[in-house]
């Protein structure tokens, strides 16, 4: 079993506020997604003029996330006990680099449960230096994401997981 996640966030790690809002990982096993994992975080602090920006990609208010979202050690307490509960697999990340600082910065840093990142595979196979998720989806499977500009947590570390399966990351 595999866990691919990914994360939405309230900017770019260059900002040393930006931080996870939102969770998504899928439990991948056999070809198949066999459980799934999400979860809002409200972080402790925001940089609201950066969030706007932000907000544009991922579409989650405010207003919505705090009416929803949790603290980040509460969000960090609950995907800590799901992975645990699975058997703590290997964790994979379409954008492994930037996804693991997010869990960091929230107070997640399961250091040696790391896999390879899915988008430097992708670009390996394809001859390229990077490749977004989407791209790779056409190049790779017959998956298509309809709207490139919103990002869902969920909805994007279950295409990560079939494009990994794809491209043969958990043969081994």
């Amino acid at each position: 079993m595999h866990i691919i996640l990914d994360t939405e966030t309230t900017g770019l790690p260059s900002s040393k506020y930006a931080a996870p809002i939102s969770i998504g990982a899928v439990a991948f096993a056999d070809g198949r997604i066999v459980d799934k994992f999400t979860c809002f975080v409200l972080p402790t602090i925001i940089n609201t003029d950066e969030y706007k920006e932000a907000e544009k990609i991922h579409c989650i208010s405010l207003a919505h996330l705090a009416q929803v979202g949790h603290r980040p050690e509460a969000a960090v307490e609950l995907f800590r006990n799901w992975w645990h509960g699975l058997g703590k697999p290997m964790l994979y990340a379409f954008n492994e680099p930037f996804d693991s600082e997010m869990f960091r910065r929230i107070g997640f840093d399961p250091r040696g449960y790391w896999g390879p990142c899915i988008m430097r595979e992708a670009a390996k196979q394809l001859g390229k230096n990077k490749v977004s998720l989407t791209a790779a989806l056409r190049e790779f499977t017959t998956m298509r994401r309809d709207v490139e500009e919103q990002h869902n947590a969920l909805e994007d570390a279950r295409l990560a997981a079939h494009l990994a399966h794809k491209l043969g990351m958990f043969n081994a």
